[in-house]
Parts: structure tokens; C-alpha cells; sequence
């Protein structure tokens, strides 16, 4: 496919999700050690004034909850002081070490609007109360229940929710498996998202998933043609997308575009979600939900997407610093919004500079210890700004060695590009939109 079958997504031989997940096993001992915290608190000396109903519920709930609650992606919940008091000493164990809440690039290089980073001041709170015998605080201090619980929808609730007609039935053993199921919606008019959401029925199984916009009307034959809910659509969806919408990254909290920015909906268009599951060793039944905020103010620029990568990659085994490059040239003025690093078990570090006309290098983000569990869109603070002929240049680095514990093969073997986790891929994903563009079109109402 091409950037001309796609308008809005550029496409270089591949295209594919924007996403992250992370699984976490707790281990029996690290249970037990909680269980036996939790029934020795009562016998703890109480010697500090920062609580969890005062301080440290508004702490979790802005930075840790979307993944610490009821149906969340994370091995337990934080959300009450019952659910977070068994664990207070590793909670202060993994924010000192900085391993939660997780980001993975290296300070100094553009500052990020969705920066997971605690302030000092909040690891100091933490430490504090922790140290102090993690006293509960007077129940009169606790935020409002949507703030303290995160919610279903932290963006409120969506002025659209769709979901498949049938659930899902994932077996408990077998390969992964990609399932694109065509949403039961499509536009009388164009219409401008500013911002989605997806809330995955079952998430233990949701590897993750993705929304694509079809005008053919091909997936829907595909969905007739299946017995099953959906259609089968492993490497790609079938059919040449008008465009991207969104995508549910376990763990990376939803945000809004910028006020004039927006997702295009052309009229007529159907939405299809396409989901990876991989199995858990149980039968799961999965139906995702897909949450859409329209547009209510004028749309003057369109977010578009690109992907820079390197399909012909081949990595040696035995090799525990292999390099791999990709490039690409922008040939208008755009303006970027985010960038996503996108390797598999392999990676090591990927960094993605910028080199304008006129020499100048620019490093965009530099992941320096990759986790294929926590893959991050790194969303700019401010939109950086790339003239015409400037050259995206990606350095990723990879791990084939046998000392990598990562590595799916043992003894190592040559790795090449692919679809599976046990596949690599070298991907920079940028959004962006055109720096001249001003649409005329207002946002449907």
C-alpha cells in the first residue's frame, strides 16, 4: 500500500499499531511478603502526618491508577488504602529506583507533555509516608470518588461509544492472534475526533488494539464471510485504509489534541478495530470498547502520521549490539507532534534524530534501555517545527546474544523482519500535521 491509498497515513511498506503493553507476574513470595506488611501494620509506630487520604491517594490517582485498578493491566490495584497498604514498602521501592510509574527516555533530549516521571517533591511524599508507618488519614480527606478510582473513561465519558455486535472467544492456548471486528457506525458527514479512547473487555488477553478507517467497504465483506465475530486479518487489515484513529496502549493514559487539531472521519466511512490477543492459558471472552470525542470548535489542521523503518532487517545471532538504521524525508513543512520507538524483544535502544537543511540535528527521543512491555508515545510539549528536505534518521540497537533474557531463542538465531513478537521491527511512528495548512471546514457538531 501507499501514501496515496492512505491519505493521512503515510505508508512504507508497512504500517502498524502504536502501542505498548505491559504483563507483570507476581511472584508467590512477593505476595506473601505484602500479606505479611499488610498484617504488621497494625503493630507499626506511627511517626509521620502525610497520609494516604490526604497526600498519597492524589499521587496514585494522577500517575499510577490507570493501570493500578479494578480491570487494569497491572497485577493489583492501588486505588484504596486496604488495596495499596500491603504493597506501601515496594511502592516506595520502585519509585526510588524510578522503575514506576515506567519511562524509558533519557532526560535532556525535548521535554514531553506526557512525561509518567513522580516529581521529587511526590518520591519525597511517598518516602515519607512509607517510612512512617503508612498511616490511612481521616476519610474526610479523600478526593472525590471518579478522582481517587480514575473512572472508566478518564476523559469523561465519550460522546460516542461503539462496540462489536458479538464478543470475542480467545482460546487459552495457541498463537497470537489478530481479529478486526467492523463497528457497528458509520458517518453521514465528516466528522473530527480530538480525541479516543479504548477500554479492552478482557486485558489479559488484549495484546493491544487499533481502530482503521475504511471507505471501501471491504471489511465489511470480510466480516460476512467469517462464521466468527469479525475476520481474521493477521499483517494488516485487508483492505487500504483511509486513515488511523487511535489506538488502546495498556497503560498510557488518553489525552485530547490541541485545541484546531483533529482526526478526520470522512462521510460514509466505516470504523474497524483491530485487535492482537494473545493467550493467557485461560478462555477469555473480550469485548472492546472504543470511546469517541468529537470536535465541538473549528478544525484548522489535520493529524496525519508517518512511519520510518527498516523492513529489511536482519540480525546475526551471537551479536549484543547490532545496529540497524532507517531514514526518511519529509518533503513539506510539518510540524511533529509525538513520536513512538517500536521494536520487539530484541530491541535495546532506539534513537530518532532530526536533521534539518541546514545541518542542524535535532534528537527527538532517545530510548537508551527499551522494554517491548512499556512502549511509549513520547507526545511533545510543544510541536516541533521541521522545514521541507529535513531527514528523520533512526539508530536502533539490538540484542541478539544469548546473555539477553529477553531473547525468545536459545541459542540464538538470525532474527528478521515480522508481524510476531518473536519477529523484530525497527519503526519510528510521528504524527504530525502540514505547518501551512488552515481547513476551512468547521467540526461537525
Amino acid at each position: 500500500m501507499t501514501g496515496s491509498q492512505m491519505p493521512g497515513v503515510v505508508w512504507h511498506n508497512h504500517s502498524m499499531p502504536r502501542l505498548m503493553l505491559r504483563r507483570v507476574a507476581i511472584p508467590a513470595a512477593a505476595l506473601a511478603g505484602a500479606l505479611l506488611s499488610w498484617q504488621s501494620a497494625a503493630h507499626e509506630i506511627i511517626t509521620t502526618k502525610i497520609t494516604f487520604n490526604k497526600e498519597i491517594v492524589r499521587i496514585l490517582a494522577k500517575n499510577c491508577l490507570g493501570c493500578h485498578r479494578a480491570g487494569g493491566i497491572a497485577p493489583m490495584s492501588l486505588a484504596t488504602y486496604a488495596e495499596a497498604r500491603p504493597w506501601a514498602k515496594a511502592i516506595k521501592e520502585e519509585v526510588l529506583e524510578r522503575r514506576m510509574p515506567p519511562w524509558h527516555a533519557v532526560s535532556g533530549y525535548n521535554e514531553f507533555a506526557n512525561d509518567r516521571r513522580l516529581a521529587d517533591r511526590e518520591v519525597d511524599l511517598i518516602t515519607a509516608w512509607v517510612d512512617g508507618g503508612a498511616p490511612k488519614g481521616d476519610d474526610k480527606d479523600l478526593p472525590p470518588q471518579s478522582a481517587s478510582a480514575g473512572g472508566e473513561w478518564p476523559l469523561g465519558e465519550p460522546d460516542l461509544v461503539l462496540q462489536p455486535e458479538r464478543p470475542f472467544s480467545v482460546r487459552a492456548e495457541g498463537d497470537d492472534e489478530y481479529r478486526c471486528f467492523v463497528l457497528p457506525y458509520r458517518a453521514k458527514e465528516e466528522r473530527w475526533v480530538r480525541a479516543v479512547d479504548l477500554r479492552p473487555g478482557a486485558p489479559s488477553v488484549v495484546h493491544h488494539a487499533f481502530v482503521w478507517i475504511d471507505r471501501s467497504g471491504r471489511a465489511g465483506e470480510l466480516a460476512a464471510a467469517d462464521p466468527d465475530p469479525g475476520y481474521a486479518c493477521f499483517g494488516g487489515p485487508g483492505f487500504a485504509p483511509a486513515g488511523s484513529l487511535g489506538a488502546w496502549v495498556p497503560g498510557q493514559r488518553p489525552a485530547a489534541l490541541a485545541s484546531g487539531l483533529g482526526y478526520l472521519v470522512p462521510a460514509g466511512a466505516r470504523l474497524v478495530m483491530q485487535v492482537h490477543y494473545h493467550r493467557s492459558g485461560s478462555a477469555e471472552s473480550d469485548l472492546t470498547r472504543l470511546g469517541l470525542y468529537f470536535s465541538k470548535a473549528p478544525v484548522e489542521k489535520r493529524v496525519r502520521e508517518t512511519a520510518v523503518i527498516n523492513p529489511k532487517l536482519e540480525i546475526p545471532p551471537g551479536e549484543p549490539a547490532y545496529p540497524v538504521r532507517a531514514a526518511y524525508t519529509f518533503q513539506q513543512d510539518v510540524e511533529a507532534l509525538s513520536v513512538l520507538p517500536h521494536m520487539h524483544l530484541l530491541g535495546k535502544s532506539m534513537e530518532v534524530t532530526a536533521v534539518r537543511p541546514d545541518g542542524t540535528r535535532e534528537v527527538l527521543v532517545w530510548v537508551r534501555d527499551y522494554d517491548f512491555n512499556w512502549q511509549t508515545t513520547y507526545s511533545f510539549k510543544k510541536p516541533v517545527r521541521l522545514p521541507r528536505g529535513t531527514r528523520i534518521e533512526v539508530v536502533a540497537i539490538y540484542d541478539n546474544s544469548e546473555r539477553n533474557p529477553r531473547n525468545p531463542n536459545q541459542p540464538p538465531k538470525p532474527v528478521r523482519w515480522g508481524e510476531s513478537t518473536t519477529d523484530e521491527m525497527c519503526v519510528a511512528y510521528l504524527e504530525y500535521v502540514l505547518a501551512s495548512e488552515r481547513l476551512t471546514q468547521t467540526a461537525a457538531r
